[in-house]
């Protein structure tokens, strides 16, 4: 985001010349509240602000900073709640920007034996949903914002010393993201299996895979530059071992194999010891 009056810093630092210039160009009010109700099968609450400062903010006019605040002032409300069933929780919350974006994140845990429990989770964050303190769950990082997904996590004891555990998360990102100019998706997935071979010794292999659309450029007939869309990946396997010697000295051993390819590009593989 930018200003009349130079741009914002959000690391608190004055070291330099120009992060001294910078202290005190913007001052901020905010106000707001949060209520929240215990009901016989769970908790609802609610929660709003209001901030304002005393300048504009504009946005930056890259693409996927299209839908980012800009203005003198903004607001947020949200409603959130936990219930039980039985011995199963569920959560979530929905939440309104004044703008008029919405962001939603809803999931649920259950126990499908005595040994494995599983986890899902669906979310929502418009391209316009511009909740500048949120910080939700999902692929990105950073604001809630521009991302809609649905996780689901496994999580089963085989035995006393074997723990197996798995996700997959597919997820889609509506409006540009930061290097592309073009809606995009992709997916995620983990597998790990920790084994207790001693008290002191443990090990766990574990394999992950990562597919997202990407952009890359590329030349036509007459000289000019075109953007294309592909798929980049990145998958790896990895194995560990770890040998608490006494409790001053952890040795850890790790071995891991990664494979990687950018979009357009062919894939290239690497090693770790």
């Amino acid at each position: 985001m930018g200003m009349p009056h130079g741009s914002l810093s959000e690391d608190g630092m004055h070291r330099t010349l120009t992060e001294i210039a910078k202290k005190g160009n913007l001052n901020q009010q905010m106000v707001g509240g949060r209520i929240r109700a215990e009901l016989p099968f769970g908790l609802v609450g609610a929660s709003g602000y209001y901030t304002s400062f005393d300048v504009p903010i504009y946005g930056a006019s890259a693409a996927y900073n299209r839908y980012d605040f800009s203005g003198r002032s903004t607001s947020s409300i949200g409603v959130d709640y936990k219930f039980l069933f039985g011995s199963h929780p569920a959560v979530g919350e929905v939440a309104r920007t004044r703008n008029g974006g919405y962001g939603l994140i809803s999931g649920i845990e259950r126990s499908l034996s005595a040994h494995t429990d599983f986890a899902l989770a669906y979310r929502n964050y418009q391209k316009n949903f511009q909740s500048i303190y949120g910080a939700g769950f999902g692929e990105q990082s950073g604001e809630p914002q521009n991302e809609r997904g649905v996780y689901l996590g496994l999580r089963h004891e085989l035995s006393s010393n074997i723990l197996l555990s798995a996700y997959f998360d597919q997820f889609v990102f509506p409006a540009p993201r930061f290097g592309t100019h073009q809606p995009t998706q992709g997916y995620d997935w983990l597998g790990l299996v920790e084994v207790n071979l001693s008290e002191d010794l443990q090990f766990y292999i574990q394999g992950r895979s990562e597919v997202e659309d990407d952009e890359y450029e590329i030349p036509d007939d007459f000289g000019r530059t075109r953007r294309k869309l592909g798929s980049s990946f990145r998958s790896s396997l990895r194995a560990q071992f770890e040998y608490l010697v006494n409790s001053k000295v952890r040795l850890r051993t790790r071995g891991e194999i990664v494979r990687a390819r950018q979009a357009g590009a062919s894939s290239k593989p690497g090693y770790l010891f």
